[in-house]
């Protein structure tokens, strides 16, 4: 694979992200409420960057302290990721299969619904 393919793996997993971080800017009610929606998040989350391997401490991202926060923490984007990881084409299928499974798992309300449906439009976009 070509920087190309690495340059559209990024857009893609900052696609996402920048997705839930606008969910934790806009929907911080929500998440707070549902125990449910905020772990599948904190899945999603782990999926991308165990694959990026950045040290990132998602679940504090997730946890109603952090939401409910004045300050809070937003997931970062990925930038400096090693190349070799970034161009792994057959472990990247593997991370945004784990991603599409765990947004076809089971909603709860019509937002979670909503978000996930979102989520899997920019996956079919950009993938």
């Amino acid at each position: 694979m070509d920087v190309r393919h690495e340059s559209s793996n990024k857009v893609l997993l900052n696609h996402l992200i920048q997705y839930m971080n606008n969910l934790i800017h806009h929907q911080t009610d929500t998440l707070v409420k549902d125990e449910h929606w905020q772990q599948h998040l904190v899945s999603l989350s782990k999926a991308i960057y165990l694959f990026t391997g950045m040290n990132v401490d998602y679940d504090h991202i997730w946890s109603n302290k952090n939401l409910l926060s004045i300050d809070v923490v937003l997931l970062p984007e990925v930038h400096d990721v090693d190349s070799v990881i970034m161009n792994n084409q057959e472990r990247f299928n593997t991370m945004v299969s784990i991603i599409i499974s765990e947004l076809k798992t089971g909603s709860m309300n019509a937002e979670e619904v909503r978000q996930k449906e979102e989520m899997m439009r920019i996956l079919e976009k950009n993938y």
